[in-house]
């Protein structure tokens, strides 16, 4: 017996060719196999380089791509300081014009259902992938947001998944480390975090920070940063990091950064908070107790948009009743569910709903309700019949994504806030003609149109500044950096002068809401630090709050007559939805709210907070956020805080230079070592000139033999001769994802191996797979091939594999061994009609061998497929 005696029988046959229909609709479920991502349109990409980013963008993203590059770079700077890190990669960035082209992006795994995500970064390339929503303010917030996650990849994971597999690197950063200090790089602290942790807090449902995840992970995470921050100094947070790289434990790196365990940090941290925020339940008003909670936790974990129809009988809203956002109908008096008016994300007319904006609008005779949506390929405006249930949708052409809706008095016109690529603004839509009429033609960002009740103008709350005449600013390259408060406007509709009506440099005037006279306005005010209802007099410019609450309101909605307004708060975590009567009414007083102790942090008021008030000595001196309030020195909002202070690795190499010597970077290729268990990276390390000088003399070699590191941080034709970055035209170019394997050697087998590889471009629409199970040779072996090709909206996959096994035939009494080989290939093409239809085609090619390894005069049985 053996391989010499051989009988080896093969045949090839065309075994499937098949077309698949699948035309049928797919049930709505997440992440179900048969949603699709289309690709409307086929983009022709460009890139712009800036010193540490790529950028890329396409279609008319030039200006876009160009302030993405610079908010980058400017957020880049601040982490450097605060974390004492040097990235050693560069790190690209692909814009998205809209949330629409993003969620169907093939360069990260998204869900299919990916309204709520601002921006992913992911680790195979260290790719940072972010949408513009229309807010430049946010979009900037973004950028810094995953900027952070992209300098951690780097710092603790050598900036890809690859680098993770070949090190070997076990360390793990928990959640609300990783998305805490993103939040807290990017905003420092902010009105809406503050929010979410006081309703926590006094609550009592904020978890230790072992546990803190899901939302928490965010604003909890964030919120024990700014305790570090304010309660050792910034630069505390950056010797925590470097304790992390030499320790490899994020609990060890606590503990000698602080002293203390996270479980002592989370103790301390809990009464710090305890301590700002108890005092305020004595000092404020319990909404609870002055309005009706509506809908609650026990009709969805997200309720969001209210409605009130015009009399104030009915609302509509958004809820996750169904774990799908939808639209129902509610009783406006005791929150009785009526019907679902919506079942959203399940078909191709209701695509996608504006979940993070007010999307929903009423007809003024109450019959007809207002939806921005995406319909397929469109963004659009659906005019939904309350009773029938019937829905007529009017495209809105030019516009990558529509934000907010409000119905005119007469009925005719829809007011839009909408995005069309790096612009925000207001527009008027036709009901009859379908003609659309951009109203501000400007790059700020104008948000949350309500109408005048005599239809003469339109309310909304923007980042412009003084700035009133529209079409005057339209490129992003104009916009200052720095933090930029929203403020209310009034823009007549007869061409008159814009006007502003607030004006606040440190808080947000938005949400405006008009009842049924004109010179009374409703608006939601951040100015004490909580989220208050404040009343606008248009005509003697007086304002005055209408609430004085204890945790704030997230939006805000208006019956006609203004007698009725549905607020959106957070009840035991979860965004409900109230109902409050006479808002206009109401009587806290009129001079200004007293601030609590994050609005006393930003700008120190001529009163003080109520926990700051009670505090004893002890108290303010020991709690950091009193300590912060207290000092009169206002928080650096939206900028670090950190003395621009040399990194350690420069002053280490000023130290040892020559006089006159000019240091250059270590190359990549520099290796690193371990000292006493502590593994020392100099990769990220400068040195001085001397050390290559000494080396070169004791070697006697020619520098001019090594030719010199190209630095990846300067690139080549990056600017045009104006000085301005330069787009290039983006070349495919495979870089790996993957590659990993395993040798090893048998006595009976010989060599064997696994090695699994993939390859892909920046884009993610061309992928290469390998994987092979190697053992004695080919023949013995398995392996697969497989080509995916994605830029189009057609996706094509090509797969071609082998597999062979080694089984015994024990029907003979003497064992006989065959060698059962497979192998073939097959071509794959998927037409997406849309997120819910497609048409699937494949054909298959496979052929079948047995080869009897064992006895070569016993005949070989052989079948062909």
């Amino acid at each position: 017996m053996g391989y010499a005696a051989r009988h080896r029988i093969s045949g090839w046959g065309l075994v499937l060719l098949g077309m698949m229909l699948a035309a049928m609709p797919v049930s709505a479920q997440y992440f179900r196999f048969g949603k699709n991502k289309v690709q409307y349109r086929a983009e022709t990409w460009y890139y712009v380089q800036s010193t540490h980013f790529d950028v890329y963008f396409y279609g008319g993203g030039e200006p876009l791509a160009r302030f993405t590059a610079r908010a980058a770079e400017q957020a880049y700077a601040r982490i450097e300081r605060l974390f004492q890190y040097r990235i050693r990669h560069r790190i690209p960035l692909l814009v998205y014009p809209s949330h629409n082209d993003f969620a169907v992006t093939n360069a990260v795994d998204l869900p299919i259902y990916a309204e709520g995500i601002g921006g992913v970064t992911e680790l195979f390339k260290n790719r940072i992938a972010v949408p513009f929503t229309g807010d430049y303010r946010d979009f900037r917030r973004v950028i810094h947001h995953e900027l952070v996650h992209a300098v951690l990849n780097d710092m603790f994971y050598g900036g890809s998944l690859l680098a993770i597999l070949q090190n070997n690197i076990r360390l793990r950063l928990p959640l609300w480390f990783n998305e805490g200090l993103a939040e807290y790089a990017a905003l420092g602290w902010d009105t809406e975090s503050d929010l979410y942790v006081r309703e926590a807090i006094l609550g009592d449902h904020l978890p230790p920070i072992e546990r803190l995840d899901g939302f928490f992970a965010y604003r909890g995470g964030q919120s024990v940063w700014d305790y570090i921050a304010e309660q050792y100094g910034e630069d505390k947070i950056g010797e925590i990091l470097q304790r992390m790289q030499a320790a490899g434990s994020v609990e060890e790196a606590f503990r000698r950064a602080t002293g203390l365990s996270l479980a002592e940090l989370s103790d301390r941290w809990h009464r710090a908070l305890r301590e700002i925020h108890f005092p305020e339940v004595a000092a404020r008003e319990d909404l609870n107790d002055i309005a009706r909670p509506l809908i609650t936790r026990e009709d969805g974990f997200y309720n969001t948009s209210p409605a009130l129809a015009p009399r104030g009988d009915r609302l509509a809203f958004i809820t996750t009743k169904n774990g799908l956002f939808d639209v129902y109908l509610a009783d406006a008096d005791d929150g009785t569910i009526l019907r679902r008016l919506v079942a959203g994300q399940t078909s191709r007319a209701f695509e996608s709903l504006r979940v993070l904006t007010p999307g929903l609008a009423w007809s003024p005779d109450g019959e007809h309700l207002a939806l921005a949506v995406k319909s397929g390929p469109h963004e659009a405006v659906a005019i939904l019949d309350v009773y029938t249930g019937r829905a007529t949708h009017h495209a809105v052409p030019g516009v990558d994504q529509i934000l907010s809706v409000a119905w005119s008095p007469d009925g005719r016109r829809l007011a839009l806030a909408a995005s069309a690529g790096p612009q925000s603004d207001l527009y008027l839509l036709d009901l009859a003609t379908g003609e659309t009429t951009n109203l501000t033609r400007d790059v700020f960002s104008d948000h949350e149109p309500a109408w005048r009740p005599d239809g003469t103008a339109l309310a909304f709350h923007s980042d412009r500044g003084p700035h009133l005449v529209p079409g005057q600013v339209t490129s992003p390259d104009s916009l200052v950096e720095g933090y930029r408060a929203y403020d209310l406007y009034l823009l007549p509709l007869d061409g008159g002068p814009m006007r502003r009506l607030t004006a606040d440099a440190h808080w947000d005037d938005r949400s405006p809401r008009f009842g049924d006279d004109p010179d009374r306005l409703l608006f939601i005010s951040d100015r004490n630090g909580i989220p208050n209802l404040y009343e606008k007099n248009l005509v003697t410019g007086e304002e005055r709050p209408l609430t004085d609450l204890t945790i704030g309101v997230m939006q805000a909605a208006l019956s006609a007559d203004g007698k009725k307004a549905a607020l959106v708060s957070l009840r035991d975590g979860t965004p409900s939805i109230y109902m409050l009567r006479e808002p206009f009414e109401r009587d806290v007083g009129r001079g200004p709210l007293a601030p609590n102790v994050w609005a006393q942090r930003v700008q120190p008021p001529a009163g003080e907070a109520p926990a700051a008030v009670l505090a004893r000595n002890s108290v303010r001196e020991a709690n950091p956020f009193l300590r912060d309030a207290t000092d009169g020195i206002p928080f650096a909002r939206d900028r670090t805080r950190t003395p621009a202070a040399p990194l350690l690795a420069d002053a280490l190499t000023a130290f040892f230079e020559l006089p006159g010597e000019t240091p250059r970077p270590a190359p990549e290729t520099a290796d690193s070592t371990r000292a006493k268990g502590i593994r020392v990276d100099f990769r990220t390390y400068e040195f001085s000139r001397a050390f290559e000088e000494a080396r070169q003399a004791r070697y006697r070699d020619d520098p001019r033999d090594d030719p010199p590191a190209e630095d990846p941080f300067r690139p080549r034709n990056a600017v045009d001769e104006a000085g301005r970055l330069k787009p290039k035209r983006y070349r495919l170019n495979f870089s790996p994802d993957i590659i990993y394997g395993t040798a090893g050697y048998d006595v009976l087998y010989g060599v064997q191996g696994i090695t699994q590889m993939m390859f892909s471009d920046m884009l993610g629409d061309h992928r290469i797979l390998v994987a092979t199970n190697l053992l004695i040779d080919l023949r013995n072996s398995d392996y697969l091939i497989a080509y995916h090709y994605l830029p189009r909206r057609t996706d094509w996959r090509f797969t071609g594999f082998h597999t062979a096994r080694l089984l015994p035939d024990f029907s003979g009494g003497v064992p006989t061994y065959y060698r059962y080989r497979q192998y073939g290939a097959s071509l794959t093409a998927s037409y997406p009609l849309d997120k819910f239809h497609r048409v699937d085609a494949e054909v298959s090619v496979v052929g079948a061998s047995q080869a009897d390894i064992t006895e070569a005069s016993v005949p070989t049985r052989t079948r062909a497929l």
